[in-house]
């Protein structure tokens, strides 16, 4: 019999699987290890010079000096629940505080380990924006547009995500791994409920996401919005409505839901420092200024300089600083509402802007007006609306049959310079954080108007025994803001150390006269009253100390010395206990005063 000749009529038919624009699936896996290691080469080479950051600002509050973080047992104290009032970053943010502990468990106050751990989260955090970014491209929606183009266009945005120089506050500052970490939670949130949405076994994947979302609540407030932005990323893609949405997944609705007690605990635990801030700036004023704050995050998200710690942002007071802002934010806002009645997949991406900033740039006021880490998961949704935008208009211009070729290296081309550009800027600006005097004379140079500023760079030189200088920096912050209670403390700090009592005296008063609670106020005017021999007096201001901050180290040594001075043991004692604790070297220092006197410490059980 003649053999039948192969044409390729007759050839048995290939897969779709195998072809050469279709990669298998385990070519498909290695391109995506291959864009992962991107993403985490990228954040190395990037932030490596963060590693030689210092703690700074409220780096030492939250963690060199809190004893609460000293031990990871019991849970309470690792978590600094006993400053849940005390307006540091820890307050009222337990797993922040914990993460705190874990690091000082291992590397105690050494500053490398709490960096890398920062940085470990930032590179996962743009890891998981790369999968949340890819598997909603990959849905049928967007298949017919993005197949080919998920994994390069995902790639791109964390990429840029990933180096943008407007993180570096979130993660070169150690304090603000409350950002990073919070980040982290809710994009592992969205993760997994998508993996649970893609799956026909999705129940682990939806207790991944309630754990992870209650572990967002213990790290920082934003984490409120993550069940509202998963609920409509299934509205979006996957249901296609609300009503069919909470149907078919209502149990993992209720769940996320219950999560949000966890910070309605918390807020009942912070509820004097939340009152603090309303009362300091009210929650008119703070809405007023937000909207020319929002247009500032978006100018710094596409010209990201200068970076500043602290911008002095004003409080808006007339027409001209609300009504233009707002009128601008009304004008962004608006083609967001309408894609989130229309379902076009930007109105996601403007919600996700927008809510995601609602909670610290709407009415609920903090200390500050502005702060670059509040821009973290929101500079995510930019970043997307551009690199789709652009990723449009280059197809348009590009993509006929013969200019594919030149099409894939005009993308590649730009995001190696945009990557580039923004690494180097962010690798710069890492510099900055070496050291406090570097921080703080980069601010006040950026921003002469800062009293804050001044007053830090002060606070800085002062540690470096160069008092003059810092004398000079706190008069400055005086002469800015006349109202600023620390910065006439810490002048009245140095004119003591230079012997002028009754001048410091003043000082203090006057700090008192403009906070009445300020507690080192009161510790330093009971240390010039022991010194004048006024005894009584001295242990009255000691004691009004410790009634505004129990945990106040200095006022139990001052209070402990007089009772040892007084023969008054049986009071003595409960200070010395918390000092024992806290610092052992004044905790030492107690035990020689004892034997100076002809006391001796007794065997004792430490409470």
């Amino acid at each position: 019999m003649k053999k039948r000749k192969k044409t390729v009529e007759n050839l048995p038919a290939v897969s779709k699987a195998v072809m050469p624009d279709t990669p298998t699936p385990q070519h498909y896996r290695r391109r995506i290890s291959i864009a992962a290691g991107i993403i985490i080469a990228a954040g190395l080479v990037v932030y490596f010079n963060s590693f030689n950051g210092a703690f700074l600002y409220d780096d030492l509050p939250s963690i060199t000096e809190n004893p609460h973080i000293r031990k990871l047992w019991p849970l309470s104290q690792a978590m600094s629940l006993p400053l849940a009032n005390s307006g540091l970053t820890v307050s009222g943010r337990p797993l922040l505080s914990l993460s705190f502990a874990i690091n000082y468990a291992l590397s105690q106050c050494e500053p490398f380990g709490y960096h890398l751990t920062n940085l470990i989260i930032h590179i996962a955090s743009a890891l998981l924006l790369f999968g949340v970014i890819h598997r909603t491209l990959q849905l049928e929606q967007f298949r017919q547009h993005y197949t080919k183009r998920a994994l390069p266009l995902a790639m791109a945005v964390a990429l840029i995500w990933l180096v943008h120089p407007l993180h570096t506050e979130s993660v070169t500052y150690i304090a603000q791994r409350a950002e990073s970490m919070m980040g982290m939670f809710f994009l592992l949130t969205l993760y997994c409920a998508i993996r649970g949405f893609q799956s026909k076994h999705p129940l682990h994947w939806y207790i991944l996401s309630v754990l992870t979302c209650a572990l967002g609540m213990g790290t920082k407030e934003v984490m409120v919005i993550a069940p509202l932005m998963l609920l409509l990323y299934d509205y979006f893609f996957d249901s296609g409505s609300l009503r069919t949405s909470l149907h078919r997944h209502w149990g993992l609705y209720a769940a996320q839901a219950a999560t949000w007690s966890i910070l309605v605990a918390l807020i009942f635990l912070t509820r004097k420092m939340i009152s603090r801030d309303f009362q300091m700036t009210g929650p008119l004023n703070y809405a007023l200024t937000q909207p020319g704050v929002i247009l500032y995050y978006l100018k710094l998200s596409f010209w990201p300089s200068p970076l500043i710690m602290d911008y002095n942002w004003p409080t808006a007071k007339n027409a001209a600083d609300i009504l233009y802002p707002a009128i601008m934010l009304l004008l962004l806002l608006a083609p967001t509402l309408w894609a989130l009645f229309r379902r076009r997949w930007f109105g996601f991406v403007g919600a996700w802007f927008f809510l995601i900033l609602a909670p610290s740039s709407s009415f609920i006021p903090t200390k500050q007006n502005l702060h670059e880490h509040r821009m973290y998961l929101s500079l995510a949704a930019v970043i997307t609306l551009v690199v789709i935008a652009a990723d449009h208009l280059l197809r348009k211009a590009l993509l006929k049959r013969p200019t594919q070729r030149l099409f894939r290296i005009v993308t590649a081309v730009s995001l190696i310079a945009i990557v580039a550009a923004l690494g180097y800027l962010t690798y710069e600006r890492n510099k900055v954080y070496r050291s406090g005097l570097a921080l703080w004379t980069d601010n006040t140079n950026k921003r002469p108007e800062s009293n804050f500023a001044h007053y830090n760079l002060g606070v800085t030189l002062a540690k470096q025994g160069k008092f003059e200088q810092a004398k000079d920096q706190y008069l400055q912050s005086i002469r800015i803001n006349p109202h600023a209670a620390d910065p006439h403390f810490n002048l009245g700090v140095i004119v003591m150390k230079e012997g002028n009592l009754p001048r410091a005296r003043a000082i203090f008063e006057r700090v008192l006269r403009i906070d009445p609670n300020h507690a080192n106020a009161h510790n330093n005017l009971g240390i010039i009253f022991a010194r004048e021999q006024n005894i009584d007096r001295a242990r009255a201001e000691f004691e009004h100390a410790l009634r505004i901050n129990p945990n106040h180290t200095d006022a139990h040594y001052n209070l402990a010395r007089i009772f040892i001075m007084q023969k008054k043991l049986d009071r003595f004692w409960p200070h010395y206990d918390h000092i024992s604790l806290t610092d052992p070297a004044m905790a030492e220092q107690l035990r020689l005063l004892l034997e100076q006197h002809n006391y001796k410490i007794p065997s004792r059980t430490q409470p």
